[in-house]
């Protein structure tokens, strides 16, 4: 997904599923693959994008950083969230040239924009740790989150999201690690009392060239 016919290709695609659209066949192809024929594994992006959106989660790609920028102004814009909360000094950064006030504090505010450590394609799930929270807990965060994310993050299982981050961190792995689901899933929908119940989900997701 390096060059922009690609990054073109993948938007395209990903709007296919969110609008529930079959997705189109490769060009010079004339006939659908036969029942007897195998069939064109989904690729990790679009599996997890399709289960994302279909848990509730709002899904934005973002060709470069001013669309990035643009697209947390118009999150907060629509969500009517004026006041955000990060710990991170690289989305502090991005959110410097966004017109919002930023806080050093969750409870002051209405967002939060952070990081995370992995996508997990088979749930369509993101895994967050007190690096991204700033070791606050899940319930005392805004309901609203912005996870800015790459490419690359996306992974197929709960198994291999733990496995990227044992890789990362080594032997100083992060502590809190959760994952944040929409709240249509099925298993938040079923809980008596989940936290990802009534979050407001928004993934950003750039390609992993973008800085």
């Amino acid at each position: 997904m390096g060059q922009s016919q690609e990054k073109g290709g993948f938007f395209k695609k990903v709007i296919n599923i969110i609008a529930g659209n079959p997705t189109p066949a490769p060009k010079g192809s004339t006939d659908a693959p036969g029942i007897y024929e195998p069939q064109e594994a989904e690729s990790l992006d679009l599996r997890f994008v399709k289960n994302f959106t279909k848990s509730g989660g709002h899904f934005l790609y973002c060709k470069d950083l001013a669309e990035l920028k643009s697209n947390i102004a118009n999150v907060c814009q629509e969500q009517n969230a004026k006041f955000i909360y990060t710990c991170e000094d690289d989305i502090k950064e991005i959110l410097k040239d966004v017109p919002l006030e930023l806080q050093t504090k969750a409870n002051q505010s209405n967002a939060i924009c952070s990081n995370c450590e992995a996508l997990i394609a088979q749930i369509g799930g993101i895994m967050i740790d007190d690096i991204q929270t700033g070791g606050i807990r899940l319930k005392e965060l805004p309901e609203v989150h912005i996870i800015v994310a790459k490419t690359s993050q996306i992974v197929e299982n709960l198994h291999a999201g733990m496995a990227k981050i044992n890789n990362k961190y080594k032997s100083n792995r992060p502590g809190q690690l959760t994952t944040l689901k929409g709240s249509q899933d099925e298993s938040v929908r079923q809980a008596s009392n989940d936290q990802n119940a009534k979050r407001v989900l928004y993934l950003l997701l750039v390609e992993d060239q973008v800085k």
